[in-house]
């Protein structure tokens, strides 16, 4: 009987304890459904503070360059507070899952809700620091509304240029070996006829203050000296000093536009750089000039600042926008403008915007009074009968609204006086290894040495080029060739910035070098190739515009590669090569070195018969890229590796005749013979 008290007692007190259990489990799932709504309600919140987050992550992707590092900060944060947000929702769902499937699972959602608990902790803090983010954007936001004061945007303007010289490097490096440019009122076609023009000149010099001494010399003697002077003016048009002559235009109340036109590398935007440097300079009071006005200087670079997408949009806000001016200072600059305060737009490269318009007009150069704009452009892009529809004001063209001269080649006086610049410059670096720096009569015996140089040497960007591979060419080529080609030029020119870079970054002894200056070629080949057909010169990263064309230019793995190669960045969003020439030298390259990938002639024949369209010869017509051709012929000329490369092109040509999808290709291939003086 005690034990069946007993044992009756004990299931008394277990059925008591299985009650209180059951009480509590029904307790403990009501306040779990509880902490489910309300996280429900928290995860609703966080979707919709999530689309905020989106939202500005887009406002914040198209602000100013100049808040670029701040954004990117801020877009940083936006993607730690996605994932925390998708953290939270997978916490929720296995919530849910374990309360669907059993009430014991109670210890495992406490677990998962301490989970949940440390996430929204961080959570929050994320939300904090976006917060002030977002205080300190909209601060400036209602900042940009307003203008900056006139000084603070002529500073910026300053600035602006500074930073650009420190991206183009090749352009920085021609300022400081900078001479004095020569020009004439119509273009020069015969280099020989300018040096003998320079020698009569030196020669008149000479006469001229022969004259001032013997003014009392006899009557014949007068007339040979005039003879002589005669004839010193009809040996070609008349030779003065550019930048006298810009100063000249900037003074005259007349003149508005200026057409500045010269052959590839003769220093067009070389000379914009300068020519801004000395109106900076004056503006500032820190150099005397021929200028009697204070002018703001502004140079645009026009492929920049041009929208092929929007080419209605307005250039010179693009380009003002791009320098991180907003909208009210630009406006503001205009109503400075229209009061008196004078400005001088340099634009450069008009050739290479590929549209032929009306920028007076188009882009309202009119709305700024009282400036000056200076247009250049490659020789023979804009044709004599093109010049009153381009360069017209609104009232249709003046006689004196629009002035127009040309940059002269170098004759041998200014290739001596660059040489002796460059000699002295930092530029000339030991070569070889006895590590002794060249003198002048050095590099002129060696410009003597290679035929060729000399026709080459005409311009400041050709003469630098050739000064600083010199001492690397007659190294390589001085016992095995008189003849040096521009591509080889090039050649070594790459190979030079490629070390240059390498010693830099001190990778020197880390890496496959020859790996690595291969995938620089084809980085840049690509590139080149890319904006060839997309007739452009500069490349915008995917978040802009052209995702496929540019992509793979931007990756982050790919950057470095950018680097090794002469080309330079603008703004962190575009690139472009240095020179256009470059970009002409990368694209024949990829051509010809695609067509002798295959050593092989038999490997080649029968691999373009099956993928032959795909080759970049076929993808578009050279007509137009006469420098191309002639870096192609120039190869095709060379003996070893390219040796092949004639009888190939016969073989494209051949191959047409039964493919007509290498047409293209086959048209390239008969003009780059046809050029070259080779029969088919």
């Amino acid at each position: 009987k005690m034990l069946q008290s007993h044992k009756d007692e004990l299931l008394l007190n277990l059925v008591q304890r299985l009650d209180e259990l059951q009480q509590q489990a029904a307790q403990g799932n009501a306040a779990a459904a509880q902490q489910a709504g309300d996280l429900d309600a928290k995860l609703t919140r966080l979707e919709s503070g999530q689309a905020d987050i989106t939202e500005l992550k887009t406002v914040l992707t198209a602000n100013k360059q100049h808040l670029q590092l701040q954004l990117n900060h801020m877009l940083q944060i936006a993607e730690q507070l996605y994932t925390s947000i998708n953290s939270v929702a997978e916490g929720v769902n296995e919530i849910r899952e374990s309360l669907a499937v059993q009430d014991l699972h109670l210890q495992d959602v406490g677990q998962h809700m301490r989970q949940m608990n440390d996430n929204l902790h961080q959570l929050a803090g994320d939300v904090k620091a976006i917060r002030g983010d977002m205080d300190r954007y909209f601060k400036h936001m209602l900042n940009a509304r307003n203008p900056l004061p006139f000084e603070e945007a002529v500073q910026r303007l300053r600035q602006a240029s500074e930073q650009e010289l420190k991206e183009d490097v090749i352009t920085a490096q021609g300022m400081s070996l900078y001479i004095p440019l020569q020009a004439s009122n119509r273009p020069i076609q015969d280099v020989s006829q300018l040096d003998q023009q320079q020698s009569a000149q030196n020669i008149m010099q000479h006469v001229d203050s022969d004259e001032d001494e013997n003014d009392d010399g006899k009557d014949d003697e007068k007339e040979i000296l005039s003879n002589k002077k005669s004839n010193t003016n009809a040996a070609g048009p008349a030779l003065y000093d550019l930048h006298k002559h810009v100063l000249q235009f900037l003074d005259d109340p007349q003149q508005q536009v200026l057409l500045l036109q010269g052959n590839a590398g003769s220093g067009k935007s070389l000379y914009g750089r300068h020519l801004e440097h000395a109106v900076w300079q004056t503006y500032h009071g820190k150099e005397r000039t021929l200028l009697q006005t204070k002018r703001v200087p502004i140079f645009i670079s026009l492929p920049k600042a041009y929208d092929t997408q929007q080419p209605d949009k307005n250039i010179i806000d693009s380009a003002l926008t791009q320098k991180g001016l907003n909208k009210a200072t630009i406006a503001m600059l205009k109503q400075r403008a229209q009061k008196g305060d004078h400005f001088v737009f340099i634009l450069d490269s008009y050739d290479e915007i590929e549209a032929k318009i009306n920028l007076y007009k188009k882009h309202r150069l009119y709305d700024w009074h009282n400036s000056k704009f200076i247009v250049s452009s490659r020789l023979g892009y804009v044709q004599d009968s093109d010049v009153t529809k381009l360069f017209s004001n609104c009232n249709n063209i003046t006689t004196n609204f629009l002035a127009q001269t040309y940059i002269a080649p170098f004759s041998r006086n200014l290739i001596d006086q660059y040489i002796k610049v460059f000699q002295q410059s930092k530029f000339n670096i030991p070569w070889s290894q006895f590590n002794i720096k060249w003198d002048v009569e050095k590099y002129k015996k060696a410009m003597a040495h290679f035929s060729g140089l000399d026709e080459m040497a005409r311009d400041p960007f050709a003469v630098n080029l050739i000064l600083s591979t010199l001492p690397q060419l007659v190294e390589q080529h001085a016992s095995s060739s008189k003849q040096i080609t521009r591509t080889q030029l090039y050649d070594a020119f790459s190979q030079q910035h490629f070390d240059r870079e390498m010693g830099k970054a001190g990778k020197t002894q880390s890496i496959d070098q020859e790996e690595l200056h291969n995938q620089a070629e084809e980085y840049a080949e690509d590139l080149a190739f890319a904006m060839f057909v997309e007739d452009t010169q500069i490349a915008i990263a995917p978040h802009r515009r052209n995702v496929n064309a540019w992509k793979k230019f931007f990756d982050k793995k790919n950057i470095h590669l950018m680097r090794c190669n002469p080309i330079k960045g603008t703004g962190g969003d575009r690139c472009s090569f240095s020179h256009k020439s470059f970009q002409e030298y990368f694209t024949a390259q990829k051509m010809v070195n695609e067509i002798m990938r295959h050593e092989k002639s038999q490997d080649f024949n029968s691999h373009f018969v099956q993928q032959g369209a795909s080759y970049a010869i076929n993808q578009k017509n050279l007509n137009d890229a006469p420098a191309i051709i002639h870096l192609v012929i120039e190869r095709m000329k060379e003996k070893g590796r390219y040796s092949m490369l004639q009888e190939r092109l016969f073989h494209i040509i051949h191959t047409s005749k039964v493919n007509a999808d290498v047409a293209t290709a086959s048209a390239n291939a008969m003009t780059i013979l046809n050029t070259a003086g080779i029969p088919f």
